[in-house]
């Protein structure tokens, strides 16, 4: 598991390993409403 938080742009990096991956996007609080704006990238490979 991997987490970032704040309000300014946040960056997020882990190792890759084998398998699924999901990602979540959700208030701190579990509150409904999101404001955002969202870039994925992916860098193979490591």
């Amino acid at each position: 598991t991997a987490s970032a938080y704040g309000e300014e742009t946040q960056t997020l990096e882990w190792g890759i390993k084998e398998g699924t991956y999901s990602l979540v996007l959700m208030n701190d609080d579990g509150s409904q409403g999101l404001d955002l704006a969202v870039s994925i990238g992916v860098k193979y490979p490591p």
